[in-house]
C-alpha cells in the first residue's frame, strides 16, 4: 500500500452516540487523513452531518452506511449473498447473542468487505478509545493474513466457547505464551481488527462469516466467537497496545499501562456509566477525550501541523 489514508470502519446505533463522539474525538486528536465508514441503523441524520463537519477540521472524511433494506448498497448485497432469503438487516436480528451488553448489530462487521470498497480497513468497536497514531497498524504487514488482531486476555477456561480455551498473556514481546499443551487455542478480541478486504472477498468472507452464524446458534461470545471459528489460525497477532483491554490486570507489563494505543472498555462496566467511572485505571483517558473540546483538538492539530 502506498497511500497515506487511513481506513477505519464503525458499527453503532443510536444508544452509543456518546462513547461513539469520544472515539472520533480521539482519533482525530491523533490522526489525519482518516476516511471513517460508520455502519448504522439508526443514527439521526443531523448528528452525522455535525460530526462529519467536526472531522473535515482535521483532513477527515465521514461516510455513514445506512443498514437498512431501503438503502441501494444493502439491496444490492442481499441479492449478492443472500438473493433467496430474508433482508440481511433481518437475518442479522436472528443471530444468537446471549450478551445483554451486545445487541445484533454486533454482526455488522461481517458485513465490511462487501460494504466498504478499500483495500484495507481498521475495524473498532464504539467502546474504544484511540491513544496514539494508527499509522504503523494500518500499514503493518499483515503476512498473507486475512486479518490481524489481538488476543482476548479476559476469558478463562471456565467460561470460553466449546472450541476455545484461552491463554495467559507472559511476555510483551510474544504477546501471549501457552499453557496447558495442546488444549490452549489462540482467541482473538473482535474489538480491534485490521482487514485485508481485498484477501477477505477473494475468499466470499462475508457469506462464510454469516452462514456460520447462522448454523452455530449456541456460540457464548457471538460474532467474536464466529469470526475465531472460521479464521482460526489464520490471524497475524500485533502488539497487545492495540487493544488494551480495560479489565485485564496488566501490571505487570509497565509499557502496556504507561503507554496504551488503543484501549477497549470490554464488558459491561463501561466508563460512561456513572458508578463505573473509576473502574480500572485506563477509565480515566476515556474522560480525558470526553472533556476534550473540539475547538481545543483543532487547536492541538494545528499545533502539531506548523
Amino acid at each position: 500500500m502506498t497511500t497515506n489514508k487511513i481506513n477505519i470502519a464503525l458499527c453503532a446505533d443510536k444508544n452509543y452516540l456518546e462513547p461513539l463522539e469520544i472515539l472520533l474525538k480521539s482519533i482525530c486528536y491523533h490522526n489525519s487523513q482518516v476516511h471513517i465508514y460508520i455502519i448504522h441503523t439508526d443514527i439521526p441524520e443531523d448528528w452525522l452531518i455535525t460530526q462529519a463537519q467536526n472531522l473535515t477540521k482535521f483532513n477527515n472524511h465521514l461516510s455513514p452506511i445506512w443498514l437498512n433494506e431501503a438503502n441501494p448498497d444493502i439491496q444490492r448485497l442481499n441479492q449478492k449473498i443472500m438473493p433467496n432469503s430474508l433482508a440481511i438487516n433481518e437475518i442479522i436480528k436472528q443471530l444468537p447473542n446471549k450478551l445483554k451488553h451486545v445487541n445484533e448489530l454486533t454482526y455488522a462487521r461481517f458485513l465490511i468487505p462487501e460494504l466498504i470498497q478499500e483495500e484495507r480497513v481498521l475495524y473498532l468497536d464504539s467502546d474504544v478509545v484511540v491513544n496514539s497514531s494508527l499509522s504503523n497498524l494500518f500499514h503493518v504487514d499483515m503476512k498473507g493474513c486475512p486479518i490481524a488482531a489481538i488476543d482476548d486476555y479476559n476469558l478463562s477456561n471456565e467460561n470460553t466457547p466449546h472450541w476455545y480455551v484461552l491463554n495467559t498473556p507472559k511476555e510483551l514481546e510474544s504477546c501471549i505464551s501457552y499453557r496447558g499443551g495442546e488444549n490452549f487455542k489462540p482467541y482473538f478480541n473482535a474489538g480491534v481488527i485490521l482487514w485485508d478486504l481485498v484477501k477477505c472477498r477473494e475468499e466470499n468472507m462475508t457469506s462464510k462469516l454469516l452462514a456460520t452464524a447462522l448454523y452455530y446458534s449456541d456460540v457464548l461470545y457471538a460474532d467474536q466467537d464466529i469470526l475465531n471459528f472460521v479464521l482460526f489460525n489464520r490471524w497475524l497477532r500485533i502488539d497487545v497496545r492495540y487493544n488494551v483491554q480495560a479489565h485485564y490486570n496488566f501490571t505487570f507489563l509497565p509499557l502496556v499501562t504507561e503507554s496504551p494505543w488503543i484501549i477497549h472498555y470490554i464488558t459491561d462496566r463501561k466508563p460512561w456509566i456513572p458508578e463505573y467511572k473509576d473502574e480500572t485505571i485506563f477509565h480515566s483517558v476515556y474522560h480525558y477525550y470526553k472533556n476534550l473540546t473540539w475547538q481545543s483538538i483543532q487547536e492541538y492539530y494545528l499545533s502539531k501541523n506548523l
